[in-house]
């Protein structure tokens, strides 16, 4: 089906440095065996890095940029997923995953065209 879901977590404590938290979608049908980031099926942004884990390994945020924003105690992470029907001209990127960090968009993280 098609249509959009949008969540947000505020961040409200962090122990250390670093926010220690993966925020992403994975595909829930699949029992995991171990943590959600090293998946087959996952994608999470890493708020101490701002980068994206797939497979367990960290990757670059896009081919645009090497991270998005990091987030720390205070901040909001928003996750916006639009799905439709099929790749086309006026969905080029097809169903997509896009991260906001305090509203701010950070762009697509994992995209239905980049999978193919």
């Amino acid at each position: 089906s098609t249509g959009q879901l949008y969540v947000e977590f505020a961040i409200e404590q962090q122990g250390g440095s670093l926010c220690e938290m993966l925020f992403g979608v994975y595909d829930a049908s699949k029992a995991p065996k171990e943590l959600a980031w090293k998946q087959e099926a996952a994608w999470m942004y890493y708020c101490g890095t701002g980068r994206i884990y797939h497979k367990g390994f960290g990757h670059d945020f896009s081919t645009n940029r090497q991270e998005a924003a990091k987030a720390k105690q205070g901040d909001t992470v928003g996750i916006l997923m639009h799905n439709v029907e099929s790749i086309s001209s006026s969905h080029p990127q097809g169903s997509c995953v896009s991260l906001f960090v305090n509203g701010a968009n950070q762009g697509v993280f994992v995209s239905q065209k980049g999978l193919a």
